[in-house]
């Protein structure tokens, strides 16, 4: 594209096809992630092998099955950003060429991969803490909501219905425990990553997305204490 401009009708196809790769891509991630969980603790994880007092790390071990899943989630969601550093950014001629920027569109991307764990969990099993909400939070959470896509509202529904009709109640602690070690774990990871990758404004690297990690940790926080209600239920 020669002396391309930005508002050039070949410079808008591009950019168009980038924006869509970027959405299946993180699209694909958020899927693969929840059917390996669910698709774990209904195959691979055996309440009857289990030992509460094993010591031993193998699948007796209730640890050793959570750091496993918690690990794919962190690797599935780094080479989720991998797989788009070619394409987004300065990697890519088309990028400086075209002078094209995808960096906001990647947080948004980013950050949907964990609000969905928020939005598995039913409305109504959903805890609050008013005491730690704050405006730029609440205001995060509810625009995220308005643009919630039907067919991933509908993919989360049918995660939800397996894992509230199918799953034995006890794997639903099981994978509580799992959402909370993603939050402890693998936001702050999935940050930093996002950072090196895609920020190259010194100013913009050294922000620490302090109030994004809470925010992140929140949803999970949120999955994890509904899935407790549900098995209460």
């Amino acid at each position: 594209v020669p002396n391309a401009r930005l508002h050039d009708k070949g410079t808008e196809i591009i950019e168009s096809c980038i924006r869509a790769a970027m959405e299946r891509e993180f699209c694909n991630t958020r899927k693969k992630q929840l059917w390996y969980l669910v698709h774990y603790l209904a195959n691979t994880y055996d309440v009857t092998r289990v030992d509460v007092a094993s010591q031993a790390w193998n699948a007796h071990n209730n640890e050793y099955h959570i750091k496993q899943c918690v690990l794919y989630v962190r690797n599935t969601g780094v080479e989720c950003l991998n797989h788009l550093v070619p394409l987004t950014t300065n990697q890519s001629q088309l990028i400086n060429v075209l002078d094209l920027s995808f960096d906001d569109q990647l947080w948004s991307y980013t950050t949907g991969l964990f609000r969905m764990y928020r939005e598995l969990i039913p409305i109504e099993l959903r805890t609050t803490d008013r005491d730690s909400d704050t405006g730029g939070s609440q205001q995060c959470i509810s625009s995220s909501s308005s643009t919630e896509n039907a067919a991933e509202r509908q993919f989360l529904d049918e995660i939800y219905a397996q894992i509230s009709q199918q799953l034995l109640p006890i794997k639903l602690v099981i994978l509580a425990k799992i959402v909370s070690g993603i939050g402890h774990n693998v936001i702050e990871e999935i940050i930093k990553h996002f950072k090196k990758n895609f920020l190259y404004d010194r100013e913009r690297q050294h922000q620490h997305y302090k109030q994004e990690l809470l925010l992140f940790q929140r949803f999970c926080q949120q999955c994890s204490n509904g899935l407790r209600l549900l098995f209460a239920q």
